[in-house]
């Protein structure tokens, strides 16, 4: 079992930075990214959380096994923003934040569901004017981990 999950990550990490295209409800084409957080990645991640002195679930720690990415407009993210509140119930939003820091911005949010089905995962959005600044910036930290 752990083999054939080590040989689906490797294929969606592949697939990280290839653009995929769904409609949305108007009928637009939104651009979304995918990735599945590579063994390399989980184990530096365990690593420096088993380090930390705050003692926080590892559930808490493995939040973005899988990440998903949007790049919308100003005022798209900014409608966006405001819908967030209505998503805990409707779509399993567990939290969000606006991290911005060393030249990276974006909007972080982490879904979870109550029956354990699944990991908890990620969504980043990003506003369009911010994606080459963040691209450079995660290449620089995260070591490639785009």
């Amino acid at each position: 079992m752990a083999i054939e999950f080590y040989l689906l990550a490797i294929f969606y990490t592949s697939n990280v930075n290839r653009p995929y295209l769904i409609k949305n409800k108007k009928g637009f084409l939104l651009q979304y990214y995918y990735r599945v957080k590579t063994l390399e990645s989980i184990d530096d991640k365990i690593n420096r959380y088993s380090l930390n002195t705050d003692q926080y679930p590892v559930n808490n720690w493995l939040n973005d096994i899988f990440g998903a990415r949007i790049i919308l407009n100003t005022q798209e993210v900014e409608e966006l923003s405001e819908l967030l509140d209505g998503w805990q119930e409707k779509f399993g939003l567990k939290n969000w934040y606006f991290r911005d820091k060393s030249g990276y911005r974006g909007l972080h949010t982490d879904f979870k569901n109550n029956s354990n089905f699944y990991f908890p995962w990620e969504l980043q959005i990003w506003d369009e004017k911010d994606e080459l600044t963040n691209i450079e910036n995660h290449e620089k930290y995260k070591r490639m981990f785009v």
